[in-house]
């Protein structure tokens, strides 16, 4: 399991843990927050 991490830099910060956040600035310049559990294969 890990969480990567979109800073406002743009930059991807890996870190272990769960479940895992993926953070998108969009169109509209507002931060869109993406949340998933991730699942052991």
């Amino acid at each position: 399991m890990f969480k990567w991490v979109r800073d406002e830099l743009g930059e991807l910060a890996e870190s272990y843990n769960k479940p895992y956040t993926i953070t998108i600035t969009n169109v509209d310049n507002k931060p869109a927050k993406f949340e998933a559990q991730v699942v052991d294969r």
